[in-house]
Order: structure tokens, then sequence, then C-alpha cells
């Protein structure tokens, strides 16, 4: 088993300092900033993508796209994470590490519920997040927007 991080910030090197010392950096791989590509391909050798954020309204698109690569997700209850995710995610308390942990074990433990939230993260994807999905919606929110407040035509001609 190996742990593979994606991304830079200022924890970084605390991170791979603490898995110096632990012992484990032969099994966490920091992989630093990665270009698009990379970290599509990333996601889709992936089984699982632990989004640990600790701030509301942060994480959600970084789990759509894990979902869609058919990464099992393992996310903070905070802010519209369980909203977005529902029963295709597992949820801890934002920055309790030790039930983290007791997720992932769970997964660890028990492949036939890590293929049912890898297929529920699919379905729920193709069904709520496909981009032609959004686009309808938008394209629905936008129309019934402009029939409520029609624009008054003389307003924007050219004088």
């Amino acid at each position: 088993l190996v742990v593979r991080i994606a991304g830079d910030g200022s924890h970084r090197a605390v991170s791979e300092a603490l898995a110096g010392d632990l012992g484990l950096a032969g099994e966490i791989a920091f992989l630093g900033f990665l270009p698009e590509e990379r970290l599509l391909s990333e996601l889709q050798a992936a089984h699982v993508q632990v989004v640990p954020t600790t701030q509301d309204e942060i994480g959600q698109l970084a789990a759509v796209e894990a979902m869609s690569c058919g990464c099992a997700v393992v996310a903070s209850a905070i802010g519209a994470l369980p909203e977005y995710l529902g029963a295709a995610g597992l949820f801890f308390p934002a920055g309790d590490a030790l039930q983290l942990a007791d997720r992932l074990e769970q997964l660890a433990a028990d492949p036939a519920l890590l293929a049912t939230l890898v297929e529920r993260g699919r379905r729920l994807a193709g069904r709520e997040y496909d981009c032609r999905v959004m686009g309808r919606r938008y394209a629905e929110l936008y129309e019934r927007a402009r029939r409520r407040r029609p624009i008054k035509a003389r307003a924007y001609q050219r004088r």
C-alpha cells in the first residue's frame, strides 16, 4: 500500500518530515503539483481519494472528479460535502485523524464496501455532475430567471 499525495502547499514540508520521522517515507509519495493530465492518470489508478478539508465549501470538485475516475471518496463531514456525496462517500469529522484512519481501515477490510462506493460514486457523478447535465441545469436556471425579469429591449439598443 502506497499513499500518494498530490499538491503543494505550506504543509508539504512538515508532512514530509513527519513521514520520515515515523519511518513511513517509503510508503508515502509526495508528488507535488501535477499538471491536469498527470492528475487524471493518478486518479484513474487510485482506489480511494481522501478529501480532508477543514474549511467549508472546499473539496466538492475534487471529490466529484475522483468519483468520475472510479475512486471511493473519504471526506470531511463539513460544508456541502455530505450533501454532494451522500451515500457515495464515507465521512469523518473535519480534523479528526483517528476517525479518518478508521474510515480507511474500514475500506481496506471490506472490498465489497469499496466496490459499492466506487459504483455509487460513478453513478452519482454521471447522473448529477456530468458537464452536459450541469450545462442543461444552468440553461434552465437562466431561462427561469429571464422569464421572471423581462429585459426591456430599448435599454440595450444602440443609439
